[in-house]
């Protein structure tokens, strides 16, 4: 048999004793200074919003290379930068833009004109749980062929809501791994509490370097304006030979969607088709099958892996 690398054995050739997870390895800790952007699109839900950006603060290892931009895109309240409350020399500012919600243009837009090489897309319904985050995504990015980290995302209820993204997870389409296992679940091989690659994150807090985003063309608001953009960067970024990791060492609470609500009415549920027809036809097998997920793991509703005994 000819000599190669070995890149992927769906099906179980031995089984032996219990040994440590493999996974990606950090190396040695870069504490940069390098400034890191958050970008949070909000509408109204001011409260929440300060929660958020105050978790994000609080955590911060270095504040003063922290820019948080919150866009405002045609709240009712009034979002000024004052209710954030002591930055701790951060910088935090609000820009408005009044126009049909977009969540990739308002990402987009938001990174224009600034030059940090870190980028992080954010909800604004989540609170920081990890000390130190910022220094961590740095330590992360700063990883050879590194080039964007996804977060380990807890119900307010401590079930898990994102353990990375499965490609084609069920009926063909991407489904955030794990979600609703219990918080203490770590999963098949340990892959909710461990380290690794993933062929994509949620945009729901994502880091990317900047450099990475720019030459991949940001987030697709023309044809993925709501619902698939992240994962879309994610399998642009992969195709460059990029990784993308899976970091539960960062954790934040979720309230899922709190803002703009889950696709029930008929407009909705038609925008979100829509948009998974694009990602599958652009994108293919890469789109609908996941090197990651061994085929033996069980599929049962949306809960992924639950594993046959």
């Amino acid at each position: 048999m000819a000599a190669g690398a070995v890149m992927h054995i769906p099906l179980v050739l031995s089984a032996g004793g219990q040994t440590r997870p493999l996974g990606v390895e950090a190396g040695p800790r870069t504490l940069s200074e390098d400034r890191v952007l958050v970008v949070i699109p909000t509408r109204d839900a001011v409260d929440d919003l300060a929660v958020m950006v105050k978790s994000l603060i609080k955590a911060a290892a270095q504040p003063k290379a922290l820019d948080i931009v919150v866009v405002d895109n045609g709240s009712r309240q009034s979002i000024l930068a004052e209710v954030f409350g002591n930055a701790r020399g951060a910088m935090v500012s609000v820009i408005r833009i009044d126009e049909a919600f977009n969540w990739s243009r308002l990402n987009n837009q938001a990174c224009v004109g600034r030059d940090q090489p870190i980028l992080v897309f954010a909800n604004n319904d989540m609170e920081m749980r990890t000390a130190g985050w910022d220094d961590h995504l740095r330590s992360l990015l700063s990883m050879e062929r590194v080039g964007i980290v996804g977060a380990r995302l807890l119900y307010p209820n401590g079930l898990l809501q994102h353990g990375g993204i499965v490609m084609g997870g069920l009926n063909g389409e991407p489904l955030h791994d794990g979600w609703r296992a219990r918080g203490d679940d770590v999963g098949p091989l340990g892959r909710w509490r461990r380290r690794r690659p993933a062929t994509a994150v949620t945009g729901g807090f994502m880091a990317v370097r900047r450099t990475l985003f720019e030459a991949s063309g940001g987030f697709d608001e023309v044809e993925l304006p709501i619902s698939c953009s992240d994962v879309d960067l994610c399998l642009k970024v992969g195709a460059q030979g990029w990784a993308v990791l899976y970091a539960p060492e960062i954790e934040l609470t979720h309230h899922e969607s709190l803002t703009r609500g889950h696709a029930h009415d008929s407009a909705q549920q038609r925008r979100a088709e829509a948009e998974m027809r694009v990602l599958l036809e652009r994108w293919g097998d890469a789109a609908a099958y996941d090197p990651a997920r061994n085929p033996q793991w069980e599929t049962r509703g949306v809960r992924l892996y639950a594993g046959r005994r």
